[in-house]
């Protein structure tokens, strides 16, 4: 024997809503009629604006990328006077280091000690070939005076020295 079943639910039957039905309005006394003169100028007028507003926006748009443009040549213009700026100081080093031999060479040449290079004068070879020329001579030539001194006792005669034989002891420590 089947048993029936109690609780199942009934099926439940959805009718579709019928559509509503739009009716157009009726014209009324109040509504307003334009002509197709008044049409054109309201179209006119309105594809004016949006033209002016459209040109505004290129016009923005063209102002950004210059302003975009002009930032970024800002930019090259202050990395370029870096690089400038760094590749004058290294020539001034090459420069400062080809004087430097330059003056070596004319001191080598003329046999100028290594501490007097940095005096040797001169931007050109021959400026400093004369300088070094200069300064070799009054090295090599030195004019030397002697001292113009009298000779301590040199006979060991105190009568010269004008010194007794009592103060030549105490000054000996005899």
């Amino acid at each position: 024997m089947a048993e029936p079943n109690v609780n199942t639910p009934d099926p439940v039957v959805i009718e579709p809503e019928p559509e509503p039905t739009v009716t157009p309005p009726e014209p009324t006394a109040e509504e307003k009629k334009f002509t197709q003169a008044e049409l054109d100028a309201v179209i006119t007028d309105r594809l004016k604006r949006e033209k002016a507003k459209q040109e505004e926006a290129a016009s923005a748009a063209k102002k950004k990328a210059e302003a975009d443009a002009l930032a970024e040549n800002a930019e090259w213009q202050k990395l370029a006077e870096q690089r400038q700026a760094e590749l004058d100081a290294a020539q001034t080093k090459v420069k400062a280091a080809e004087l430097l031999e330059q003056k070596r060479q004319a001191a080598s040449k003329h046999g100028i000690p290594e501490a007097l290079i940095p005096r040797l004068q001169g931007e050109t070879p021959e400026e400093m070939e004369a300088d070094a020329e200069i300064v070799a001579a009054l090295l090599k030539d030195p004019k030397k005076v002697p001292p113009n001194l009298s000779p301590t006792n040199p006979s060991g005669d105190s009568s010269i020295t004008g010194e007794s034989e009592a103060d030549r002891r105490r000054r000996l420590g005899i």
